[in-house]
């Protein structure tokens, strides 16, 4: 399982989660609390997948270009 978050954008947050050829993407349009978002989201993409973090595989995230801020808490959070 593979699981991309991505911060970049001032106005949304994403994160997904890819689980045999399945795709779950939650968005989150908040550009306050980016990192807490990003949990959030995650929790409940785990939720629809009915799996557990355990199983994450590997975690990526957008790289850019993008906000100091956004970039950073999306990179803490992976």
């Amino acid at each position: 399982m593979n699981l991309t978050i991505d911060t970049r954008n001032s106005k949304e947050v994403k994160v997904i989660l890819e689980k045999e050829g399945s795709v779950i993407e939650e968005v989150s349009l908040s550009s306050n609390g980016r990192a807490e978002s990003v949990i959030n989201l995650l929790h409940r993409a785990l939720e629809k997948s009915k799996t557990d973090v355990q199983e994450i595989k590997t975690i990526t995230f957008e790289k850019g270009p993008g906000s100091y801020t956004g970039l950073k808490a999306g990179v803490a959070v992976s």
